[in-house]
């Protein structure tokens, strides 16, 4: 999408022959992202985002914007995790895709590639990214036998 002052306006993820806008029903802002911005093993993306907007009072209006930090997993477009504040200011360790924050190593996807997604991780990935967050989202590893 075109860059309006300094941001992009839309991100969309693609893989072979498909594509989906992440992120379709948010009026945000996205900066451009970096080499910085892939976690050690290329399995996730740090997307910056901004939404900006305006506040109406009794008596005035105010605008805010809030910066927010969602991590993509490359492999699917499943917006993994979304976080704002300090938390933001981040970076990836060197190895494991973990993520530094405050001295601390933090896995950033919760889901258990073994185990389907339990109502919290729904919840939560609802809130990420929407309904069309979920089906990018199943395990992608080894299921379950049934006995």
């Amino acid at each position: 999408a075109d860059p309006e002052q300094g941001s992009w306006r839309s991100v969309y993820y693609s893989k072979d022959d498909s594509s989906h806008e992440l992120f379709p029903n948010q009026h945000a802002f996205f900066d451009e992202s970096l080499p910085s911005d892939l976690s050690e093993n290329d399995r996730y993306l740090t997307i910056h985002k901004i939404i900006r907007g305006s506040i109406e009072g009794e008596a005035m209006e105010e605008d805010y914007e809030r910066a927010y930090c969602a991590f993509v997993e490359m492999a699917s477009g499943c917006v993994v995790r979304q976080e704002t504040g300090s938390f933001c200011g981040g970076q990836w360790a060197d190895n494991d895709d973990l993520w530094l924050w405050a001295g601390e190593e933090i896995i950033i996807d919760q889901r258990d590639p073994n185990k389907p997604l339990n109502n919290s991780n729904m919840e939560a990935l609802l809130e990420f990214n929407g309904e069309a967050n979920l089906p990018l989202c199943r395990p992608i590893g080894p299921c379950p036998k049934n006995e």
